[in-house]
């Protein structure tokens, strides 16, 4: 039936995947896009908190095209597929981990009359060394006002191994590394940082470049896709922004965030009125009373304040 599939739970965009009855792959799901629509098909959350393998087997319809499969999770792909014969074949992943609550999404892009079936779609728990950082990474490093300088800090981190990891950058006006451009992990380190910078220049619109990163014998190349806005209205944006989530629940307040926060509420009139911080993924703060009021969080990453009502 078009607009559902076969796996209870599962979503996917309202046209062009179906519940795949193929007698070759005992059922599936079948992508079918054109210009028009990305049919997409996406898991549940999943917690990928530990290091695991994506394994499952895909059919082209015919011999002649050239489509490809792309499993991401957020704007990171954590794998690719291109086919351009009609076996069915067996896919499997890079080890990858990402976070506790993940969804993967499958988008399929084909040439006329050349659909996209996968089926014994599985994850696998496994010890093979991993990098948290996907095959492609998509970095928005955020908003910043001409001529300001902007700094973004990745986190990365290894399990079940140990490697050296070089980060290559070509020669740009705007976007530097600032530090050490090579990690060396060992038994002892397994998470370290990458610090990007962004030198604003005065004309607005959107900047990119590409920083290709070399595991050697290691781990797979990465590569990392860095962004930044130029805008004149705008203040400039900490990357922390883009990960906080806020929640008012009567006279609690509930602060959702992926990294080590330190929260301080204000009165409008500067007092200080309670502070916290969390090392986890939340952390609540109770205002005394009813009104509005300054939230001041920080991290690793800068500083974020935001104006809370509590009713």
């Amino acid at each position: 039936m078009e607009g559902r599939t076969d796996n209870p739970g599962w979503l996917c965009s309202p046209a062009g995947v179906f519940a795949q009855k193929s007698s070759s792959l005992n059922g599936g799901i079948r992508i079918s896009s054109n210009v028009n629509t990305l049919a997409w098909v996406e898991t549940p959350e999943l917690n990928l908190s530990q290091s695991v393998v994506l394994e499952f087997e895909s059919k082209k319809w015919t011999k002649e095209g050239e489509g490809s499969l792309y499993g991401v999770i957020g704007n990171d792909t954590i794998i690719s597929v291109m086919n351009a014969n009609n076996t069915i074949s067996p896919r499997k992943s890079i080890a990858f981990y990402a976070g506790e609550n993940s969804r993967i999404r499958f988008t399929g892009v084909k040439v006329p009359a050349n659909d996209i079936c996968i089926d014994s779609i599985r994850l696998t728990a496994t010890d093979e060394p991993t990098l948290s950082l996907p095959l492609i990474k998509v970095v928005d490093m955020g908003k910043v006002k001409p001529g300001a300088t902007l700094n973004y800090t990745l986190p990365v981190g290894v399990k079940n191994s140990s490697g050296i990891l070089n980060f290559i950058l070509p020669a740009n006006d705007h976007f530097s590394i600032s530090g050490d451009t090579t990690i060396e992990f060992n038994d002892e380190v397994s998470s370290s940082a990458i610090h990007f910078v962004f030198n604003a220049p005065e004309q607005a619109g959107s900047y990119t470049v590409q920083v290709n990163m070399d595991g050697g014998e290691d781990f797979d190349p990465r590569t990392i896709w860095l962004k930044a806005e130029v805008d004149p209205a705008s203040e400039l944006m900490s990357p922390l922004e883009h990960k906080l989530k806020i929640f008012v629940q009567q006279q609690k307040i509930m602060i959702s965030c992926d990294e080590k926060l330190q929260v301080q509420l204000f009165s409008t009139t500067g007092q200080l009125l309670a502070s916290t911080s969390a090392n986890g993924l939340q952390c609540e703060l109770d205002a005394p009373y009813k009104g509005v009021f300054f939230l001041r969080m920080k991290s690793d990453r800068g500083l974020a304040a935001r104006k809370i009502i509590v009713n």
